[in-house]
């Protein structure tokens, strides 16, 4: 839906004036689709409480918004459970090498949920500019001859071990009084 309200606002600014009516009428009607679907979302997640919990704690990481962290608890149910580098595979943020006998290749992403990269794509585009962290990491990479893309690639990635972290500190919940009295 996003996607479709985008590409009509674009269309509208080159419009002929014949069309501009018709254009402005659907991209009503596709903003008025995305906030019903936002809605219906938003009444899944707050009517199981451990989801709720889930994203919020996915949301207060800074450049996770709710639609990213609600994608990315209900499309990686395993997160927090899964080593950083399982979980990047799973994703598909993992790069994969392209070696045969002496020849070393180029580093590709490849496989993975693609609706969870999406939503993570969305969530470290937003973080390059607000989570200092991340800003700072997609800077040097920048910094050091990587193309933009790559490093987005691998913000996203350290993004996902951090918010993988999380979950499993959220999951394990506080320590009890018998491990601290050891």
């Amino acid at each position: 839906m996003l996607v479709l309200r985008d590409g009509e606002k674009k269309r509208l600014r080159f419009a002929r004036a014949i069309l501009r009516g018709e254009l402005e009428r659907s991209v009503v009607a596709l903003t008025a689709q995305v906030a019903e679907l936002e809605r219906r979302i938003d009444a899944l997640v707050a009517a199981n409480r451990r989801l709720a919990a889930d994203v919020a704690l996915l949301e207060s990481v800074r450049g996770v918004g709710r639609l990213s962290a609600a994608t990315l608890r209900v499309v990686v149910p395993e997160l927090g459970t899964l080593t950083r580098q399982e979980v990047a595979a799973l994703v598909g943020v993992a790069p994969m090498n392209r070696d045969s006998g002496g020849k070393i290749g180029r580093r590709y992403i490849r496989g993975g949920r693609d609706v969870a990269r999406h939503a993570l794509y969305m969530a470290a585009l937003a973080a390059t500019r607000w989570n200092p962290v991340i800003q700072a990491r997609y800077a040097h990479l920048v910094a050091t001859g990587k193309k933009p893309k790559v490093a987005l690639v691998a913000c996203m990635r350290k993004l996902l071990i951090h918010l993988n972290s999380l979950m499993r500190r959220h999951l394990l919940g506080p320590p009890s009084a018998a491990v601290l009295s050891v």
